[in-house]
């Protein structure tokens, strides 16, 4: 009767799935009412209208959406963290279509090497590298990619002096080094992490300046000046520190940081920011630390997706918040030239989409990109005016950007279609003076 009354069919007391989650659905057979399935991290099936249950599937990992074709029931869809899958004999037998990537990527990093490697970090994947071309006529194959790290992959950094090593990150700021020669790792995490709570995507980083300094976020900022064989804390706590915030739904747990950066002009001055919507500044290294909040216009106190340093100016930075947790999907992004003392919107005609991360370009200052929860959208005139970037790019969340400093590349990861790179120089010369002229020769 549309939800005006209820009655329990499934055994009392019997929870039907597993560790649901976010992803856990319920889908009804469109050619048979008494036909149920639940996703979670395995598929359960009822036949009798959710009396009994079995499990359905021996395929799939955590599953997150079932098609069932209404024309014939046997033909079925099933998208899970490592891709899509799809039977014709209702799951005896399963096709998993390896020519689309479907890799679910949180976190990007590049390396320096001719021709330069991209790098993933993937839900329930691991972290994965592979080339951003090919010599030759042949494209890039499954065989070319390696598999760096294991658990659910996040971010990735390689050391730009020697790309030999890299540092890879797995859940809750589990964090390796490895030498890629020897394929040799080694765990740097903090040892015991004592009072410490990290993000299910723990964001880290090293320096620009010194690539054997590594800045880890926690609820706080480590930082280590040995490439991970110690640390040391550099800041407070600087979430709201809610106990009643800090376990989620679970094992996640929140009050972590979210993002940090360090600027690339000088070194010492850094910018965090956190889930539970706090933004801070130090300007010498940790020592001291200032709450930049109440200095934001119309700050949503929501998720802080990324805060970056300009590449262009000390004092400049830009934030952006997504409230995707909490059903807004307004945009929130804001540029600061003052050290974060005022605070301009830019986001004056963007569409509703949550903004996951923001990039400035190194050579031109007015370029700017983001990356939604649908599309990459890019400014030529720092901001003022944004462009959504179409050609062959899927409606898709984007989760992160890297321009590649060499190549000029726009790396793109995209959490359900793997990488997209595109070459961003004629975007580069768009500077006031070509732009004021009614003719350019690009080169």
């Amino acid at each position: 009767d549309g939800g005006e009354s209820w009655r329990l069919v499934s055994p009392e007391g019997k929870s039907i799935g597993n560790r649901s989650n976010y992803y856990g659905q319920i889908i009804v057979n469109p050619n048979d009412e008494d036909q149920v399935y639940v996703l979670s991290s395995r598929v359960d099936e009822s036949t009798d209208g959710g009396r009994t249950w079995r499990r359905a599937f021996r395929y799939g990992g955590d599953n997150h959406v079932l098609w069932i074709n209404p024309e014939n029931s046997k033909h079925i869809l099933m998208g899970y963290d490592y891709g899509m899958a799809i039977t014709f004999d209702s799951g005896e037998n399963w096709y998993h279509p390896d020519e689309l990537s479907m890799a679910q990527l949180y976190a990007i990093g590049v390396d320096m090497d001719y021709p330069y490697n991209v790098y993933g970090g993937m839900q329930d994947f691991g972290s994965w590298k592979g080339p951003s071309t090919k010599k030759g006529r042949f494209p890039i194959r499954f065989e070319d990619w390696e598999h760096v790290q294991g658990g659910d992959g996040f971010y990735n950094q390689v050391d730009p002096t020697n790309s030999r090593w890299l540092y890879s990150e797995s859940q809750f700021g589990d964090l390796s080094r490895i030498d890629q020669k020897t394929g040799k790792r080694k765990n740097i995490s903090m040892e015991g992490k004592p009072g410490m709570r990290f993000n299910w995507n723990a964001p880290f980083l090293l320096s620009p300046h010194n690539p054997n300094v590594i800045y880890h976020g926690a609820n706080m900022v480590l930082r280590s000046s040995n490439r991970g064989e110690s640390w040391e804390k550099i800041s407070p706590d600087l979430t709201t520190n809610d106990s009643k915030k800090m376990k989620g739904v679970g094992a996640v747990q929140y009050c972590t940081v979210t993002t940090l950066d360090e600027s690339p002009i000088e070194q010492g001055i850094l910018w965090v920011g956190t889930d539970d919507g706090n933004v801070h500044l130090t300007k010498n290294g940790g020592k001291n630390w200032a709450k930049l909040n109440d200095r934001i216009p119309g700050n949503p106190g929501q998720w802080v997706s990324r805060v970056i340093a300009s590449h262009h100016d000390a004092g400049t930075a830009y934030l952006t918040y997504t409230g995707f947790h909490r059903d807004d999907f307004r945009p929130f992004v804001f540029k600061t030239t003052d050290f974060g003392e005022t605070w301009i919107s830019l986001a004056i005609n963007l569409p509703d989409e949550s903004i996951n991360v923001i990039r400035e370009d190194r050579k031109n200052p007015n370029l700017l990109f983001i990356g939604t929860d649908k599309a990459v959208h890019v400014s030529i005139d720092g901001g003022q005016n944004w462009s959504k970037m179409k050609n062959n790019m899927p409606t898709i969340p984007v989760h992160d950007l890297v321009i590649h400093p060499r190549e000029n590349d726009l790396v793109v990861g995209t959490h359900g279609r793997g990488f997209f790179i595109t070459d961003i120089s004629p975007l580069q010369d768009l500077t006031p003076d070509v732009l004021s002229k009614d003719v350019h020769m690009f080169a």
